[in-house]
């Protein structure tokens, strides 16, 4: 620990709110304190073995660890088990007081402070001030700062399953997207290969002399057709990968699926013609508006009519339906 007779005594004060850190940091530099600040439970751990406080200021409400557990794991450390550890906090419900003093603080103290009185109150803990419970309340509040720490462990163990499964899903997710990507690359991929051995061939055959502008027009339109393919592919990629960071900008407005799913067939009229497709869709104009990003929508529908037609022989046909379950389309 700290000298405590140091003109200056070191404070830590663990404070997920910055203008409670300011306040508290302000009020104690004016009377010559050194004061350090931590935003977490880890932080505030962290920086107690490097500073080695004179006292410790301690928030009951913090994420991830709160401030009963960060004083239990504090009076744990061969350093801290009689360092002054007072409980600041906002939490005046009944029992708040006795569970902070059963789980280590050595006082408590409410917020908002009263900055008049505050130093002298950090004073008198730095001098040996301590608010004892008694056996009995001890042993109970004991009790319930157990209890509270195994229902947080269970808590955490629950978020750290569900977690891991959604992490299962999106590796399995991941691995059905490079399939699919590597196979929707190989498409364009063999075409490019194939136009680009074509011109190689015709060039050879012709003996290096001019090629036909008939023959010129055809590989070109094949190597656009292709080159615009892998575009449409990494395009995709790079919005799933938007989307997987949370990056993707979306332009939220009211939708009707019924419209974007119209238009999206009107697209595609002239290919289904050609194979002689039958496209059936139902009645979409029941399904309510919905709120999302009409071109994002109108994306994906567009590569699910893609792929119906795509794996779908000449002469078959697509059933287009729709319904609403709730508040889900």
């Amino acid at each position: 620990m700290s000298n405590l007779n140091s003109p200056h005594p070191k404070i830590l004060y663990i404070e997920d709110d910055p203008a409670s850190r300011r306040l508290v940091q302000r009020v104690l530099d004016n009377k010559g304190y050194d004061v350090v600040v931590a935003a977490d439970g880890l932080e505030g751990i962290s920086m107690a073995r490097e500073h080695l406080p004179n006292l410790i200021l301690m928030d009951i409400n913090l994420p991830s660890m709160d401030g009963r557990e960060i004083t239990t794991r504090l009076r744990s450390l061969p350093n801290f088990s009689n360092t002054p550890i007072v409980a600041l906090t906002a939490n005046h419900s009944p029992g708040s007081r006795e569970l902070a003093l059963a789980a280590g603080c050595t006082g408590f103290l409410t917020k908002p402070i009263d900055v008049t009185s505050f130093p002298g109150q950090v004073s008198a803990y730095l001098a040996g001030l301590a608010e004892p419970l008694t056996p009995t309340e001890k042993s109970e509040h004991l009790q319930r700062h157990a209890q509270n720490l195994v229902e947080r462990l269970e808590n955490k163990i629950n978020e750290l399953e569900s977690a891991n499964k959604r992490l299962r899903e999106l590796d399995r997710l991941k691995s059905d997207f490079i399939i699919m990507v590597s196979h929707e690359l190989r498409t364009p991929l063999t075409l490019l290969s194939g136009y680009a051995h074509l011109l190689d061939e015709q060039v050879k055959q012709t003996n290096n002399e001019m090629l036909p502008a008939e023959m010129i027009l055809g590989v070109a339109e094949g190597l656009n057709l292709g080159v615009s393919r892998m575009r449409d592919v990494v395009n995709e990629i790079i919005k799933v990968a938007r989307i997987a960071s949370g990056t993707l900008d979306l332009a939220l407005g009211p939708v009707r699926l019924s419209e974007v799913v119209a238009d999206v067939f009107e697209e595609y009229a002239e290919v289904c013609e050609k194979r002689n497709l039958n496209i059936q869709i139902g009645d979409l104009s029941r399904l309510p508006i919905v709120q999302g990003d009409g071109e994002q929508l109108k994306s994906a529908i567009y590569h699910i009519f893609s792929n119906a037609i795509k794996y779908t022989p000449d002469g078959g046909s697509i059933f287009v339906v729709g319904r609403a379950v709730g508040d889900t389309v």
